[in-house]
This record gives structure tokens, sequence and C-alpha cells, in this order.
């Protein structure tokens, strides 16, 4: 990815609950159902290479890209594997995600 796409996508800004602010780079898309996130909060967390899978909402919320709102059973990506993670709850619609094509698409 070049210099000036990664800084296209540096001002996503996300409102958190908690009213923290994160900043989430898309960093790739190698699969439709797959996405690697840079996801930044000053104040908790950085994750430079976060894995996200494409899956169902098991409950409702807030899209981390746009802001909308979210429900339970609409098709969203969420981080996999550590449970642990401060963003482990963070949700991104999957037509947020769209906008960012997958590499064999």
């Amino acid at each position: 990815m070049s210099l000036s796409t990664k800084l296209r996508h540096a001002d996503r800004s996300a409102t958190r609950a908690g009213g923290g602010h994160a900043t989430i780079i898309v960093v790739e898309r190698p699969t439709m159902t797959s996405a690697t996130i840079e996801w930044r909060d000053s104040t908790n967390c950085y994750y430079g290479a976060q894995l996200w899978r494409l899956v169902r909402a098991r409950k409702s919320g807030v899209c981390a890209l746009s802001g909308e709102p979210i429900s339970r059973g609409d098709e969203i990506f969420k981080p996999c594997g550590r449970t642990d993670a401060v963003n482990a709850d963070a949700m991104i619609r999957a037509s947020a995600m769209r906008a960012y094509p997958a590499r064999n698409s």
C-alpha cells in the first residue's frame, strides 16, 4: 500500500462508547470476509495488524468506521482471536468495509 493510500485511510476516526477516540486504518483486504486493521487509541491500545472477520452481529452497537447503528444479525467485521483485546467488542458494518475492496475482487 502506498503512503498516500495509507494517509487517505488515516482520517477514519471512531468515537467509542467510553468517549475515547480511535483511528482506524484498513491496511489490507486479503479476502471478501477478512481485513487487516490498524487500530490506534492513544489512551488504551495500539494494534498494528489486527485480523478482522465477517460475522453476524450478536448484539446491537455502532460502526467504528461510519458511526452508523448496527442491529443484532447485521453483517459486520469484528476482531478475531484475542478476547482480551481492548477493542474486542468493536464492530464495523460490512457495508462500510465495501469502500475497501478485497485484493482478489
